[in-house]
């Protein structure tokens, strides 16, 4: 199920980058609910799933670059410019800007939620932090001629 949002939402923000099929403010709701279900999977999930769960995380944001880079050269507008046009109220009506202001706060609290989340997950376990046996310092034997 993971799996098939993931490729809805991937497939969202391509139409986006080709000026297709949807708007701002349903990307930024669908990303938060596939990053709600990602925030899941990585507290309950098995390995297997938690892993599937940090490699579609990363092929989000790299697909998100990706589209802004498309978005940026159909516009023809450099991709500092495009982002500072999406910051600017004065290109929405105060509807759309008061979703996506809204949208924004719950994506970034929920990329907050995630990043708290793997640093749990990497936290070393009390076995690996346990020192290493240290090996004998000695003159090191030639295996040549040797058998």
């Amino acid at each position: 199920m993971l799996q098939e949002e993931f490729s809805r939402l991937i497939f969202m923000y391509t139409q986006a980058a080709e000026g297709k099929g949807t708007t701002v403010e349903e990307i930024f709701q669908k990303s938060l609910e596939f990053i709600e279900h990602l925030k899941e999977v990585l507290i309950k999930g098995d390995e297997e799933d938690k892993k599937a769960a940090l490699r579609m995380m990363k092929e989000l944001y790299e697909q998100m670059q990706e589209h802004t880079k498309i978005m940026s050269q159909r516009s023809g507008l450099s991709e500092e410019k495009l982002i500072a046009d999406s910051e600017n109220p004065a290109n929405f009506t105060p509807e759309q800007w008061r979703k996506m202001q809204e949208s924004r706060i719950q994506l970034a609290k929920a990329g907050e939620d995630l990043v708290k989340l793997l640093q749990v997950e990497e936290k070393p376990s009390p076995e690996s932090i346990k020192p290493k046996a240290e090996k004998k310092k000695g003159p090191k034997k030639s295996k040549w001629m040797r058998f």
